[in-house]
């Protein structure tokens, strides 16, 4: 098991900073870390999973919805029922895994 530092890469910065990150292109984006990071030029979805106000795990998804013409500096557009999707999946995923004590 390879170990980085909790604020290496996209999701490090979902992790630290508690919130969804929303990136259009991981290679152009210079927080990317491909060591952490999927590995795709794809926009990518990272969203910490929030449990008692401490976070125990991220995951990231990627964003195929809205990807034409966009440019490495504009966010790739989502909806905010796709960003409620994703909030409810991560509460879900924080609830199963703190019930076998991740």
């Amino acid at each position: 098991i390879q170990t980085h530092p909790i604020k290496t890469g996209i999701i490090g910065e979902a992790i630290e900073k508690k919130s969804i990150q929303n990136i259009s292109n991981n290679y152009s984006y210079p927080g990317c870390n491909g060591q952490v990071d999927i590995d795709t030029s794809l926009p990518v979805v990272c969203v910490p999973v929030i449990h008692e106000n401490e976070v125990i795990a991220a995951f990231q998804v990627l964003n195929t919805r809205g990807i034409q013409g966009l440019s490495t500096q504009m966010k790739a557009r989502l909806l905010p029922v796709d960003f409620e999707i994703l909030d409810y999946f991560a509460k879900q995923l924080a609830q199963c895994l703190s019930l076998i004590h991740i």
